[in-house]
């Protein structure tokens, strides 16, 4: 006969094996359920070893500066994706976007192109206020729209809450405005056609708002003597606005230049196709972007780097 004792041993180890038997089932229910992990991993180190035998630089066919803080970027997202995250779809989402990044890197060389923006892509030229242009400016640029969208979008402008500087598409329409207590400025008289490089040349003088497109005067308003207002820490963007990100150009923007006064017709008008050197009279800055440079530009002054946000090149 089996005793009491030997029977509660016995219980004791069945259910034992059962618990184990349980415990390996629900492992390997994890290891099958999690078979994206292992994707992710590689992916993850794919992506580091080009960082480790890459180099950036400025000369065709080299890297652009930036491409690695990019793909960094992805590459800690994706694992802080692998430490937090349970669920073998977010494995595998994580695991297509690093992909798409490695192609982007690899195919992303210096070589004639321009910024292609679209939602969520823009150029920070830096802080408004760095560049003393309160009072009097010129700003100038040329683009190229793929898309006039179905809302307000954006060219360039330093935005917040009541103040700024805004240049923006409204449809067809370009839009120059300056804060002084007011809006001052107005949309264009002429409009913008698709797919046809524009350039357009932004000025005011203290008291007078001007738009000129392709070296023509679209818009004029004069008010007051005054300044902008603007909050001290806005930045001055190409793509999306500042403050408003829904609000972004579709298309390029290349050859922008920050001037310290208002540049008269004449001048605005024999420089259409700017080639600036970076040492002309009254020139604070001036970014041609049709190099595929990157994500980290420094303006031909030598004074300013522009900063990208998820902008891809189009080729020339």
């Amino acid at each position: 006969f089996i005793n009491i004792y030997t029977m509660k041993r016995y219980k004791i180890y069945i259910l034992t094996l059962i618990c184990l038997s349980a415990l390996f089932s629900a492992c390997s229910s994890d290891d099958e359920n999690f078979k994206n992990q292992s994707s992710l991993e590689e992916a993850i180190r794919t992506a580091e070893n080009l960082i480790n035998t890459t180099e950036e630089g400025t000369e065709e066919g080299d890297f652009p500066p930036g491409s690695q803080e990019r793909l960094q970027g992805q590459i800690d997202w994706g694992k802080f994706i692998l430490e937090t995250s349970k669920r073998d779809d977010a494995y595998a989402n994580a695991t297509k976007i690093i992909l798409n990044e490695i192609e982007v890197y690899k195919t992303n060389l210096v070589k004639g192109g321009y910024p292609l923006y679209g939602q969520g892509s823009f150029f920070s030229l830096g802080k408004l206020a760095d560049f003393n242009i309160n009072k009097k400016f010129t700003i100038e640029c040329k683009v190229r729209f793929k898309d006039f969208g179905s809302s307000l979008g954006n060219i360039i402008a330093a935005e917040a809450g009541p103040g700024g500087i805004i240049l923006r598409n409204n449809g067809d329409v370009v839009d120059a405005y300056i804060n002084d207590g007011g809006w001052l400025g107005g949309g264009a008289s002429i409009k913008l056609e698709l797919n046809k490089w524009h350039h357009l040349a932004f000025t005011y003088s203290g008291s007078k708002v001007v738009l000129y497109i392709d070296g023509v005067v679209a818009m004029s308003a004069s008010g007051n003597e005054g300044e902008v207002k603007a909050d001290d820490v806005v930045n001055l963007q190409v793509g999306a606005n500042p403050s408003y990100p829904n609000r972004y150009m579709n298309g390029n923007v290349a050859y922008v230049s920050i001037w310290d006064y208002p540049r008269t017709a004449e001048e605005v008008q024999s420089d259409l196709n700017p080639a600036f050197t970076g040492t002309e009279n009254g020139l604070i800055a001036y970014w041609p972007f049709d190099v595929n440079l990157g994500s980290s530009i420094l303006d031909k002054t030598e004074n300013y780097t522009a900063k990208g946000t998820l902008v891809n090149w189009e080729d020339k």
